[in-house]
């Protein structure tokens, strides 16, 4: 069944070949039927989107929760998103972390942001600061940008009960931003600014570099 995923999945994306939709559906639903957790995660984002098919976000959510059964991270983490944002099934926060929480142990980085951000919000579970916090350093540790970006802004203000510290900040400011991460090389230049830090901590570089860079169109 792996090698008929793959192939889907090729034509899915224009690997090798023209991409063709139809052709990906005609191979995935055969072998989603028989449980093929990544085939049945395969027509679950059809579904969501409604390419190569009518869109239909309870069946999305039908086939994401059969993947998700069967093992499959990026099936975890979609079930997560249809009961977080109420896509063909009613918004659940509770069962939205639950299933961030086995697709983070499947190893999805993301998914750990996203239980990060249910306990600073209190959404589905207790509100706790620390909790998200740990939930924020662990995807940011593991190279995820946009919780590289929350802990240099939480160090930076002092929030979700984090001191104040401009070393700690410019640190995590400064990861997310050489990952190209538009909206933290705003803050990075702005903080570097306030704290005069530019020249200090990169002198090969300066503001007005800087700021060319991360004002580029993507």
């Amino acid at each position: 069944m792996d090698a008929q995923y793959q192939l889907a999945w090729c034509y899915r994306e224009g690997l090798g070949v023209e991409v063709d939709m139809n052709r990906a559906l005609d191979l995935a639903k055969p072998i989603a039927e028989r449980g093929h957790g990544e085939a049945q995660n395969l027509l679950g984002a059809a579904y969501s989107v409604g390419n190569g098919v009518d869109k239909n976000v309870t069946e999305a959510y039908h086939w994401f929760q059969k993947a998700a059964e069967n093992g499959s991270q990026n099936g975890q983490f979609n079930l997560a998103f249809c009961y977080h944002e109420g896509n063909g099934v009613p918004a659940n926060q509770k069962l939205a972390g639950y299933w961030f929480k086995q697709a983070s142990a499947s190893g999805s980085i993301t998914s750990r942001h996203n239980i990060g951000y249910l306990y600073e919000r209190g959404w589905g579970v207790e509100k706790d600061f620390t909790c998200a916090v740990e939930w924020y350093r662990m995807a940011a540790n593991a190279g995820l940008a946009s919780s590289q970006w929350k802990l240099g802004h939480c160090y930076s203000h002092g929030d979700l009960g984090l001191p104040q510290n401009s070393e700690l900040a410019f640190h995590w400011l400064l990861k997310a931003a050489e990952q190209d991460f538009v909206e933290q090389k705003h803050h990075l230049v702005l903080f570097c600014v306030y704290h005069g830090r530019w020249r200090e901590k990169r002198p090969g570089r300066t503001l007005g570099t800087a700021k060319k860079k991360c004002c580029r169109k993507k």
